[in-house]
């Protein structure tokens, strides 16, 4: 919880930093384990009252506790709103176009200077792997990025909470 004031203190960057990840209502939603805290941290006993934990037993959990897709969904919702569209529009279509050169490339290849077992690879740069927005489409981009945004969007597990639980979480 203290990076937020620790980067703006040591790096002079921002003036306000915003917590995308790990927010202890996530904690709560995603039912993450917790881990043994560190011993002696002077910053343990206020977040402590401040959650209602036992301040004799210090817990932490780790971002890396989330699945990795619903890890990805979370940032990336959490950028969508400063995502210039028209810029990554460009920047798909650009990348779409160094692909296509590549493949150009690799199939002007002679034979010898390719590694053998490639044939299956070679069927797969023939095909294409993105489809490029438009820059002049608006729609395509946020088509893209809404895809983007929700491959593999199945809903992440929420706990079922049982109201006799404790209101604090696992130690």
């Amino acid at each position: 919880m203290d990076i937020e004031r620790d980067w703006v203190e040591r790096t002079g960057c921002f003036g306000r930093v915003t917590r995308v990840l790990l927010t202890y209502e996530q904690v709560r939603a995603y039912g993450l384990p917790a881990t043994e805290g560190k011993r002696g941290d002077p910053r343990w006993p206020a977040f402590a009252r401040r959650y209602d934990l036992d301040p004799a037993r210090p817990v932490q959990w780790e971002v890396e506790a989330l699945e990795p897709h619903g890890l990805k969904r979370l940032v990336l919702a959490a950028v969508a709103p400063h995502i210039d569209r028209a810029v990554l529009a460009r920047q798909i279509a650009r990348e779409e176009e160094q692909r296509r050169a590549q493949r150009r490339l690799a199939r002007s290849w002679p034979d010898g200077f390719r590694a053998p077992g490639t044939q299956a690879e070679d069927a797969a740069a023939a095909e294409p792997t993105v489809t490029s927005p438009a820059a002049q489409d608006p729609a395509a981009v946020e088509r893209y990025w809404t895809a983007e945004l929700m491959r593999e969007a199945e809903p992440l597990p929420m706990p079922d909470y049982d109201e006799d639980e404790e209101s604090g979480p696992e130690a």
